[in-house]
């Protein structure tokens, strides 16, 4: 119910179609109807360890675009991409151990540096240099911006899933549980 063709192709173990579909870039994070994504539903341990390796690389590719956002100073492809069900790694590095933050404080790009402090970057990871991003800012305004921000606000993200509940009458009763943006919202089914 729900299944996209690759939760299919992995679910019946089918190794040449699963790769067919990647090749023609499947999404390996969509969930079908049960919540569950292709990977979870496969029996297979080659589709499986195929379907992770993908998904290493897709969140890879997705870290790549947010450092180069945070180096150009692209405010609205960084805010799409933290903003999407299943965002980079806020304190991903580059091969010299940049994070996004350090590469917005260097370039002096404020607004990215305020998006990246308020989805949660740590402004105390160090590069391979032993630098801060605080060290690379040159402005007075981007230091501001690095030392201002004490209070880090956390990403909140979408969590759904089965939760037993009991009741003094009914006993144990599963409900379908969605917490986000702080709101726990109850559905008896999903």
């Amino acid at each position: 119910m729900g299944d996209t063709p690759l939760h299919r192709a992995a679910f019946t173990g089918r190794k040449e179609l699963v790769m067919l579909l990647l090749e023609y870039n499947a999404d390996t994070t969509t969930v079908n109807g049960n919540g569950q994504t292709a990977k979870e539903v496969t029996h297979d341990k080659e589709i499986r360890n195929m379907l992770e390796a993908v998904e290493r690389t897709q969140q890879r590719k997705l870290e790549e675009l947010l450092l180069a956002a945070a180096r150009e100073g692209r405010t609205a492809e960084l805010t799409a991409l933290l903003n999407r069900p299943n965002p980079p790694d806020v304190n991903c590095s580059d091969q010299l151990g940049n994070t996004p933050l350090h590469c917005a404080a260097y370039r002096a790009h404020k607004q990215c540096a305020l998006k990246l402090l308020k989805s949660g970057a740590d402004p105390n990871l160090k590069n391979k240099n032993d630098q801060k991003p605080l060290d690379l800012a040159q402005s007075a305004e981007m230091k501001h911006v690095l030392v201002g921000n004490k209070i880090v606000y956390k990403a909140l993200k979408r969590y759904e899933g089965p939760l037993w509940k009991s009741s003094r009458f009914f006993g144990w009763r599963l409900f379908w549980v969605v917490l986000e943006h702080g709101v726990l919202s109850w559905y008896r089914k999903q």
